[in-house]
C-alpha cells in the first residue's frame, strides 16, 4: 500500500483551488462510509478512517477560510 500525501502538503495543493476543495468535500465522506461498510474490516480500517476524517476536517476548515459564512459564490451583477 502506498502512503497517502501528508495533510499539510495536501492543504498547500488545495489552497486557491475551490473546485478541488469542493471535490474533496464530496468524495471524502463517501470514502469514509465505504471503509466503514466493509463486510470484513481490515486490520488497518480504524487507522484509515481516522486519516480520512482528519483530511475531511482540514478540507472543511479550508473551505470556511476560502468561503466565509455569508459569502456569495456568484459574481456581482453590474
Amino acid at each position: 500500500m502506498t502512503r497517502p500525501i501528508p495533510i499539510t502538503q495536501l492543504r498547500r495543493q488545495l489552497q486557491g483551488r475551490p473546485e478541488a476543495v469542493a471535490r474533496m468535500l464530496r468524495v471524502l465522506p463517501i470514502q469514509i462510509q465505504e471503509e466503514l461498510d466493509r463486510p470484513v474490516p481490515l486490520p488497518t480500517t480504524d487507522r484509515v478512517v481516522r486519516g480520512l476524517q482528519k483530511r475531511l476536517r482540514m478540507v472543511e476548515q479550508l473551505a470556511l477560510e476560502m468561503f466565509p459564512v455569508g459569502h456569495h459564490c456568484r459574481p456581482e451583477e453590474v
